[in-house]
């Protein structure tokens, strides 16, 4: 989005124009390439210490001159910069942990070794339907392991009772992909034990 701002003034000689092109993109990405964490931290030690410098220090360094009046603002501009300084630490943190947690496929084999006959025959129909996908009871245990392993992912809403859409994590269907050995030993699926999404 580009706006156009647009001066006109007249003068004695005639007619003058001045065009400012502001590229709002421009800004934004200017904006994003600010270092606020390093801003708020010198905010907050400058900040901290005209606020909280002993007086005899204050005069030493003459800075006793600093109006009663000026304290307030001193005062919110450090709680501002100290709360968006939290603020990012905390969501960096927050994004961290969830990253983190989150399993990508790292040992592949191993967890899906650990799974039961009924375990794997679940996998390998959701593999082999086409959208990787199963309506499966919340109820079955086997299914729970499978969330909780990671190996399958629950919708949030169902319209079946105790049924939910589940599908394949991606790092499965990367797995059996790569490695079609492995899914030709596993047990083959029963139509009978989940109803597959086609």
């Amino acid at each position: 989005m580009r706006i156009m701002i647009k001066y006109d003034s007249l003068l004695r000689k005639g007619k003058h124009r001045m065009a400012v092109n502001v590229d709002v993109k421009d800004i934004a990405t200017t904006i994003k390439t600010i270092p606020y964490r390093t801003v708020c931290v010198f905010i907050i030690i400058v900040d901290g210490f005209l606020l909280f410098t002993p007086k005899h220090v204050a005069i030493l360094l003459g800075l006793d001159q600093i109006s009663e009046g000026i304290r307030p603002y001193l005062g919110i501009v450090f709680i501002s910069a100290a709360a968006i300084l939290l603020i990012s630490i905390v969501g960096t943190c927050i994004k961290h942990t969830i990253s983190s947690s989150q399993y990508r496929g790292r040992n592949a084999k191993q967890r899906l070794d650990k799974l039961s006959d009924y375990g794997k025959r679940i996998v390998r129909g959701m593999y082999e339907s086409e959208s990787h996908t199963a309506f499966l009871p919340v109820t079955d245990a086997t299914v729970n392991c499978l969330h909780v392993l990671s190996i399958i992912g629950r919708s949030g809403m169902s319209d079946r009772g105790a049924y939910f859409d589940h599908f394949l994590q991606p790092w499965v269907i990367d797995y059996l992909s790569k490695h079609p050995d492995y899914l030709g030993q596993m047990p083959a699926a029963n139509s009978e034990i989940f109803e597959l999404e086609r």
